[in-house]
């Protein structure tokens, strides 16, 4: 079946194996926290306070969210081509600029996050995670767009996902996950900027912090330490794994500064170039209008399209130092900067 049929047939029934419920099933929650609440009489005083966590995890593993959308494949939006959309609509869901999350939606997403958080699940292919995510995704505005180059396109077993960040980050958090297939394995790429915040992030939705100060010598050793560690486990992967980086580095303050990017980081490409890995470029979009697109363009196999142009060299920062490749680099930044300034104008006709 091919990815936004799939992907659309999937979130209508709410998912397998759980008994679904949409709004009203806060009313459900309510019951079980008045039915479980028995229990503290039951069993001794100094197991209480687990009481609260059994609740959470008997509501998350029972029942099953579905948000009050619909949802319809378009071919011809935004422009007649070989794209495909699939279109979102929440009546009244969301409110520009603000992310509405429905009371049961959030208490699926804490009990999914202390599923990984305590090791009671521990799947290395997230599959819960990545099922709430687009939950939360496709109920994030008012009108949610998912766009794929072709009709029968599939994400590649392996490859890194470079996406932008939005004025709304809350949005562009959850946008590479319909992207990402459901057996693959992942890697975030995060700024280590809150240890608590991090710590719960590698934890429960695989992300790797580093520290991305690269102007003192220190910082700089640093970060090429992490790239190096990431490369590596990349190359050891054997199966499905896809790595999301966010080459442009910072959150933009308007939806006119998202739509110009200025600068685009290098880190990304010379991982792809090293490991023979696809770039899949993401673009993200949320309109003055309340509208988030998520549109994801074709893999590039920049390592087959380089060969012999650039200088392979066994360490990132024996690769980095290489004059060649620092001009290729810089290159191949532009050249994927100006596909999201290509998709931009379109968002703007």
């Amino acid at each position: 079946m091919k990815l936004l049929e799939e992907y659309r047939d999937f979130y209508q029934r709410g998912g397998f194996g759980k008994w679904v419920v949409r709004d009203s099933g806060f009313k459900f929650f309510l019951i079980s926290i008045i039915f479980l609440s028995f229990l503290f009489f039951l069993v001794p005083k100094k197991y209480q306070p687990l009481i609260p966590l059994l609740i959470i995890l008997f509501y998350t593993n029972v029942l099953c969210y579905v948000p009050e959308t619909k949802m319809c494949i378009s071919d011809v939006f935004p422009k007649p081509s070989e794209e495909r959309t699939l279109i979102i609509k929440n009546n009244g869901i969301a409110k520009p600029r603000r992310i509405n999350m429905p009371k049961v939606l959030f208490a699926n997403c804490i009990g999914v996050g202390l599923f990984r958080y305590f090791n009671l699940e521990t799947d290395p292919s997230y599959y819960e995670i990545k099922r709430m995510a687009c939950h939360i995704l496709n109920s994030c505005a008012e009108e949610v767009r998912i766009t794929v180059p072709r009709r029968d396109f599939h994400p590649p077993r392996k490859q890194i996902i470079i996406v932008n960040h939005t004025e709304t980050p809350g949005r562009d958090a959850f946008s590479f996950f319909p992207f990402i297939r459901k057996t693959s394995k992942m890697i975030v790429m995060q700024h280590n900027f809150n240890q608590i915040i991090s710590s719960l992030s590698r934890k429960i939705w695989g992300a790797w912090t580093i520290d991305k100060d690269d102007k003192s010598e220190t910082g700089k050793e640093k970060l090429l330490s992490e790239m190096e560690k990431i490369k590596n486990v990349m190359l050891e992967e054997r199966d499905e794994l896809t790595v999301v980086i966010f080459p442009a580095g910072k959150v933009p303050k308007t939806c006119q500064e998202c739509r110009n990017p200025t600068k685009f980081y290098p880190g990304a490409f010379y991982l792809s170039l090293l490991t023979g890995y696809p770039i899949t470029p993401l673009i993200n979009d949320y309109s003055e209008k309340g509208v988030f697109s998520a549109i994801v363009k074709e893999p590039v196999d920049l390592a087959r399209e380089y060969r012999g142009i650039f200088v392979n060299k066994p360490t990132v920062k024996e690769f980095r130092a290489n004059e060649t490749n620092k001009e290729l680099l810089n290159e191949i930044c532009e050249r994927f900067r100006n596909v999201y300034l290509d998709e931009y104008r379109k968002l703007k006709m």
